[in-house]
């Protein structure tokens, strides 16, 4: 699972990097830029597999390792989830640059602030555990990131329809993979 979240981590750390860049890399940099997550996850699913499999021979030791088993493969399925929404960003941000389109709306200030997100997200990712509370400071670290985010997205007046689209799918994006590793901190916000 520590391979899995490493790799996960460094991911949205390198898209991070890419936000930062000047100028931003071409759709070729950022597809370059891409981890292939396929071997670690389906490692983890087989490591969950083998610890559910040996719960089923030998009722005792099921009885005492339920919760913990039980736990990693939740941990397993949201982490998942990253890995599918890590990608879709990365389409996205592999789509802001293209020769036949405008400049990308991701000017320095907005892609800072893009990235200073996916790095706290990469924080959290790294020691994601179901027993990290909705207060824990990485928790609120990527939740004062994404308001910040949220709150100069809404400022910008002067965007493009098109503009609107891709930064709101990085928001949802964002906002999505929080909501995968932590629904709490979703929730308490809801409120």
């Amino acid at each position: 699972m520590q391979l899995l979240k490493a790799r996960l981590s460094d991911q949205l750390i390198e898209l991070a990097a890419g936000l930062r860049q000047q100028p931003p890399p071409a759709r070729e940099g950022w597809l370059g830029r891409s981890y292939d997550t396929s071997a670690t996850l389906e490692q983890t699913r087989e490591a969950v597999r083998q610890l559910l499999d040996a719960q089923r021979g030998n009722l005792l030791e099921a009885s005492r390792h339920r919760v913990r088993v039980e736990k990693q493969a939740e941990i397993l399925a949201a982490l998942e989830r990253v890995a599918f929404l890590v990608e879709d960003l990365l389409v996205v941000l592999a789509q802001t640059h293209r020769e036949d389109l405008p400049p990308s709306p991701l000017d320095p200030e907005l892609a800072g602030i893009i990235a200073a997100a996916l790095e706290e997200l990469a924080a959290l990712v790294r020691v994601f555990d179901q027993d990290v509370s909705v207060d824990d400071d990485r928790v609120q670290d990527v939740e004062a990131c994404m308001s910040r985010l949220t709150q100069e997205f809404g400022r910008r007046r002067d965007l493009a329809a098109s503009d609107v689209a891709l930064l709101g799918a990085v928001v949802a994006n964002l906002r999505r993979c929080t909501a995968a590793i932590h629904p709490e901190a979703e929730r308490v916000k809801a409120l």
